[in-house]
């Protein structure tokens, strides 16, 4: 605990600075998109959660908290913090990067369900009148968006694993949007699933990958 409030009084105003840039940068995107597409998002802002969002999240807090002791008490880690830190060019040193951080576990998850699973399904669904096209179509943009992971000289199979899990989890986002037109819980349904996908090691094998962590991830 002294660590962590150490290094919260040591960066404090990178940290601050890193929350003033997110919200700029992504009140300005959401701003501009709604306004480009006519988008009124104020009735599905709404602060109360569904029994199955509440459970889903607190499955997702529950998983990875219970496979973070387990790696703990088996000291075999699959779990790592390479997504949070910079590294210098020699490799030696390391710092934690505060605008990724906020980016993965808070911009990215209002930026996505605003933009591709709301406004792109809506375009989308316009233009079809099909819900399901509409699903497909806006989160195999999603699921696209993972293929960026190939640039972090991540490994095959966790390139294809993120792909793959993206368009998955992101049809289940899609549809309780469709079911509670609250846009609110799917961000922190997004966040939940993002704690535990931001920490696995991106050098990450198929052989170390086991199904408990398979199912977690999911």
């Amino acid at each position: 605990m002294e660590c962590f409030f150490c290094v919260v009084k040591n960066d404090f105003w990178v940290i601050l600075t890193s929350l003033v840039y997110f919200i700029l940068w992504c009140g300005l995107q959401v701003k501009w998109f709604t306004w480009r597409y006519n988008i009124n998002l104020s009735k599905k802002l709404k602060y109360s959660l569904s029994m199955i969002g509440c459970a889903f999240i607190a499955y997702q807090l529950l998983g990875f908290c219970v496979l973070l002791l387990y790696q703990r008490l088996t000291n075999q880690w699959i779990f790592s913090m390479n997504n949070y830190l910079r590294f210098s060019e020699d490799g030696k040193s390391v710092a934690i990067d505060y605008i990724r951080s906020i980016q993965l576990l808070i911009g990215s998850p209002i930026i996505e369900e605003i933009v591709l699973r709301d406004i792109l399904y809506r375009l989308i669904y316009s233009r079809t009148k099909n819900v399901l096209m509409g699903f497909v179509g806006a989160n195999a943009c999603f699921s696209a968006l993972h293929i960026i992971n190939m640039l972090v000289n991540a490994s095959g199979f966790y390139a294809a694993f993120q792909v793959v899990a993206a368009f998955i989890v992101g049809m289940w986002f899609s549809t309780r949007l469709y079911l509670t037109q609250n846009v609110i819980e799917v961000i922190l349904l997004h966040v939940a699933n993002n704690l535990f996908a931001s920490f696995l090691k991106v050098e990450i094998t198929f052989a170390e990958m086991e199904l408990p962590y398979l199912i977690s991830g999911l």
